[in-house]
């Protein structure tokens, strides 16, 4: 069975979702030694959690991806 990796590199994110996976097992970016940045160019969050993904399952892996940000109604959105 391939591995389920989340495209991150951030502690706590990857410890809340090994949370909601309920003990299915995660890898994270660095347990998979992948050390490179990803570009995040998408036009939304959603291409760029897509974006994201492809880079573990490029790999081989099952990558899984979220992009959250913050916007600002008094900055039009940005």
């Amino acid at each position: 069975m391939k591995q389920l990796v989340l495209a991150s590199r951030n502690k706590k994110k990857i410890a809340e979702v090994k949370e909601l996976l309920g003990g299915i097992p995660l890898l994270s970016l660095d347990d998979i030694g992948y050390a490179g940045d990803i570009a995040e160019d998408g036009a939304s969050f959603a291409e760029n959690a897509v974006i994201k993904a492809a880079v573990p399952a490029g790999l081989g892996y099952v990558g899984i991806a979220d992009d959250s940000g913050i916007c600002v109604d008094a900055l039009s959105g940005k």
